[in-house]
């Protein structure tokens, strides 16, 4: 394999920046694979394996657009028993077993079409929590293809380690990390925290207590509060690498369809409205 020394070049450039930033890349041009690495060269085990595709090609193979099928390659497949990094060519030969990547991340993909999801694209809504940039979309491969069971797609925030919510066929945004919560169809609480958008509000994907409602609960990345101008919003200013994030139980609140936008005006404290049952160090 030898390095990509053109990291501009088409399908290289429409990577996520994650990937694009803080791997190296290793081309096998016999098999058309990039297999993506850590930065450091004594680093051999591969993160993610990427297979060039050319679907317009001609007869031998090559011409018109090239694709990038990205495949992530979970930990506890990059190592042997024995402790040495697993070929890549293992990997090539399993990669239908892989979580594929959907780039470009920015952009709609395909299977987000569920019409249960009404209002503002899936990633717009992930974007109140975290930038589009760093939000990767997964298609997770069929369980039971032969029993009609489809493939899912996963919303993975990496800066945030374990965090990511997958849509079930419920039509539903499951979180994987915070189980029995998805994500509410309404994003902005009715009653307090006023001038504050940066979280997401979860709920109990089964309605017991409380007259059968669901509870309601808030997750807000770890950062520093700031507001730019007197009557702006208020923003979380969260560094970079891999960060915190709370969850907070909210008892008696009522949120506003995501469609209702941002609330603007004064903040109130976060303590007299929310109290936090549980604290996540994603480190």
């Amino acid at each position: 394999m030898l390095p990509v020394a053109d990291k501009g070049v088409q399908w290289c450039a429409e990577l996520p920046v994650r990937l694009h930033d803080l791997h190296s890349h290793w081309l096998c041009r016999q098999h058309n694979a990039v297999v993506l690495r850590s930065v450091s060269y004594l680093g051999r085990e591969v993160d993610f394996f990427i297979q060039l595709r050319w679907p317009s090609a001609g007869t031998d193979g090559r011409g018109g657009r090239t694709e990038a099928w990205v495949y992530k390659v979970p930990a506890p497949q990059r190592r042997r028993d024995c402790g040495t990094a697993v070929p890549w060519r293992d990997i090539n030969a399993t990669v239908d077993r892989l979580d594929r990547l959907l780039i470009p991340a920015g952009q709609p993909c395909e299977g987000d079409t569920n019409d249960s999801i009404s209002g503002p694209s899936v990633e717009t809504i992930l974007a109140k929590f975290e930038e589009k940039r760093f939000i990767h979309i997964f298609l997770s491969p069929a369980e039971s293809p032969s029993h009609g069971v489809p493939a899912l797609l996963r919303f993975a925030f990496p800066r945030y380690d374990d965090l990511s919510f997958r849509l079930e066929v419920d039509g539903r945004l499951h979180s994987l990390a915070h189980k029995e919560l998805v994500l509410c169809h309404e994003q902005q609480l009715r009653d307090t925290l006023h001038g504050f958008c940066k979280y997401l509000v979860l709920e109990t994907s089964s309605r017991t207590g409380n007259g059968g409602a669901p509870q309601l609960h808030l997750l807000v990345p770890d950062g520093d509060v700031q507001r730019p101008e007197p009557n702006s919003i208020v923003m979380v200013s969260v560094p970079g690498g891999v960060n915190d994030r709370h969850k907070y139980h909210v008892p008696h609140a009522r949120a506003l369809p995501a469609s209702g936008g941002q609330v603007a005006g004064g903040t109130h404290a976060v303590g007299g409205a929310v109290r936090s049952d549980e604290y996540v160090a994603a480190r």
